[in-house]
């Protein structure tokens, strides 16, 4: 294969069909719309906040852009050169939240303090989730905090059906948390 051929085929999406996963994750994640994310090593759905003013959603050749200060994303990890500290075994399916860059104002309010939003929810699903995988917390990175799990030992016929189950208790924990509701009142604000 062709270096010009093999970067087209990296170019486009290795997931031909990810439209199930906004429909799935949306009674989780009301108030949030979603924003496909395709070819980045990610595959999936962003979810930003719908309070986020219309300034943080820039549009861009792809389309919308998920620029709002508090994101989930939902999908799979095939390419981890980017998020190497998650020590991914790609494919990897995984939801996570990003408040942006470590050093803005937000993620000093919401991640670095002990009784910071971030950490509390973290400890208390923490609680939670007595089996693997449990969620890891990243206070200096973009990706705050993550569930994921390799797709590798799962027959490729069934990637669909187990990630969806995965998708679905990660994002119930979420919702139970409450932190799905606190950070779209911090998009408001």
């Amino acid at each position: 294969m062709t270096a010009r051929r093999k970067k087209a085929r990296q170019d486009k999406s290795e997931w031909p069909d990810v439209a199930w996963i906004a429909e799935l994750a949306e009674p989780y994640l009301r108030g949030y719309l979603p924003v496909p994310e395709r070819g980045t090593g990610l595959e999936g759905f962003w979810f930003v906040a719908a309070a986020a003013k219309e300034g943080k959603r820039k549009k861009g050749k792809g389309g919308k852009k998920a620029n709002g200060p508090c994101r989930f994303f939902v999908g799979y990890l095939l390419r981890p050169e980017k998020f190497a500290y998650l020590n991914a075994e790609t494919p990897e399916c995984l939801v996570f939240v990003t408040l942006g860059e470590p050093g803005s104002k937000l993620h000093e309010r919401l991640v670095l303090p002990a009784d910071g939003l971030l950490r509390t929810t973290h400890t208390y699903i923490g609680w939670l989730t007595h089996r693997p995988p449990r969620f890891a917390f990243f206070e200096d990175r973009f990706v705050t905090m993550v569930r994921h799990r390799t797709m590798r030992d799962w027959p490729e016929g069934k990637y669909r059906h187990f990630s969806g189950n995965f998708f679905i208790e990660t994002l119930a924990w979420l919702v139970r948390s409450g932190l799905i509701r606190k950070l779209a009142e911090v998009g408001r604000e």
